[in-house]
């Protein structure tokens, strides 16, 4: 009860504040609003730009705005990279996370804040600078498969990395926010430097971006979400929950460097075969996602390994699991299995 007893006057005073940042229209919560009332939705995808990836910004008075990175990468390493803009109680500011992983294991966790008077965001192209601390950019050798490079560098550890798009990216809204998965696919090369020494490191990775998320997502329970390769395909799969035992799933299947499939919420089925006791919450732990839409079937299972779990701002639990995926995948009657290390996340905002 105590997370509720927060968040609760939290969001009364997000409506109450001002804003400082030039996003001026105020988001308003229709009167008797509650989270079961959030209706199904049924995702929509769209082809992205190079622009989908740009900052956007919002029209609430209170937003943030994110670009995720994550790689699963050779010798043993993965990463999450996220720059998130924040405009909250009248204060605008940007944090930038790092966490990279040996076998699992959290090896280098950094979370900086940065003034947003020291950040330059472009609003027409993937471009991100803080001074010489922080380099961000996408372009687009040929539409619609784009390449990434980044640069990050604090105390502890840096990393310099490309990321070379293998799939179509795409685009669409949710409860939760617009979101579009710039590089569903990509391969990762780079170096990462931590305790004096560097390793150079090739991989697979992903690239997504979140706006215009504001307080109504946390009037969703929360949402599980995750992705998974065979040899030809990728799958992106998520689930938005208004509450604990509804469900709003996403799946869409990229073939490699060869567009991709929306598949229709009515076809998609994600259950949970195993729950676990983590810092004080039972979360989920197994998964099963199934879908079966004209020529596809999917039969996948995913196996928790690890999870890294943190608050944001003390409110918003947060996990990020360390997965193996397994399972097949057939199309036109043609089967691939599946056998998969990954990265997801599960994200609650309520206690019920």
């Amino acid at each position: 009860m105590r997370f509720n007893s927060i968040i609760l006057p939290l969001i009364f005073l997000f409506l109450l504040m001002g804003s400082q940042y030039p996003f001026e229209k105020p988001m308003t919560i229709p009167q008797g609003f509650h989270p079961s009332a959030l209706p199904d939705f049924s995702f929509t995808t769209e082809d992205i730009t190079l622009a989908d990836d740009a900052f956007h910004g919002s029209k609430a008075l209170h937003f943030t705005e994110w670009w995720y990175f994550d790689a699963d990468l050779n010798q043993g390493y993965s990463l999450q990279f996220s720059i998130h803009v924040y405009n909250i109680f009248t204060e605008s500011f940007v944090i930038v996370n790092l966490n990279i992983y040996h076998e699992d294991i959290p090896i280098i966790q950094e979370r900086n804040k940065y003034s947003i008077s020291d950040v330059t965001l472009s609003y027409s192209s993937p471009e991100i600078h803080i001074k010489d601390i922080l380099f961000m950019q996408g372009v687009a050798d040929i539409l619609p498969f784009l390449s990434y490079t980044i640069f990050y560098k604090t105390i502890n550890a840096s990393i310099s990395l490309e990321y070379k798009g293998l799939t179509n990216g795409w685009k669409g809204i949710t409860p939760a926010g617009n979101w579009a998965v710039i590089l569903p696919k990509a391969s990762v090369e780079g170096y990462i430097e931590f305790k004096g020494m560097r390793h150079h490191l090739t991989g697979i990775g992903y690239h997504d971006h979140n706006w215009n998320v504001t307080i109504t997502a946390g009037m969703n329970f929360g949402w599980i979400w995750g992705k998974t390769n065979s040899p030809n395909y990728t799958i992106t799969w998520a689930d938005i929950l208004p509450v604990w035992y509804q469900e709003n799933p996403i799946l869409i299947l990229n073939k490699e460097n060869n567009g991709y499939t929306n598949i229709p919420y009515s076809n998609i089925h994600t259950a949970i075969k195993g729950l676990s006791l983590k810092n004080g919450y039972i979360i989920p732990w197994r998964f099963c996602v199934t879908a079966e839409y004209k020529d596809i079937s999917i039969n996948m299972f995913i196996d928790t390994l690890s999870v890294d779990y943190r608050t944001i701002f003390g409110l918003i639990n947060y996990w990020r699991y360390h997965i193996h995926c397994t399972g097949s995948l057939t199309i036109n009657g043609v089967t691939e299995n599946i056998d998969d290390y990954n990265i997801a996340e599960f994200i609650r905002f309520r206690f019920y």
